[in-house]
């Protein structure tokens, strides 16, 4: 059984809980983590974008055939996998 250390709450600022760590996320916020946790972010929101905009286009001028199913999975999928690397948090997680 791991045992967790427990949080020193009275080393945090009033009216800010402790959070805890993504476990799919760098630990340590250093220059190189953000800089690939922002250019990562930034390609996978313009992807979702790209792919929506073209499942519109797609499903307008050629109705629900079979490229335009595939252009709306693998916007689903970038979508997917953005939640699941980032989970709504804007930073990696560490020291801020």
């Amino acid at each position: 059984m791991l045992l967790r250390r427990r949080p020193n709450l009275s080393a945090l600022p009033p009216g800010r809980a402790p959070q805890a760590e993504h476990p799919r996320s760098p630990s340590v916020n250093n220059g190189k983590a953000s800089f690939v946790w922002g250019w990562l972010r930034l390609v996978l929101g313009i992807t979702q974008i790209t792919f929506s905009v073209w499942s519109v286009v797609l499903i307008v001028r050629d109705g629900l055939q079979p490229k335009t199913g595939i252009v709306i999975g693998l916007g689903f999928l970038a979508l997917a996998l953005s939640r699941w690397i980032y989970g709504g948090r804007a930073r990696p997680p560490g020291p801020q």
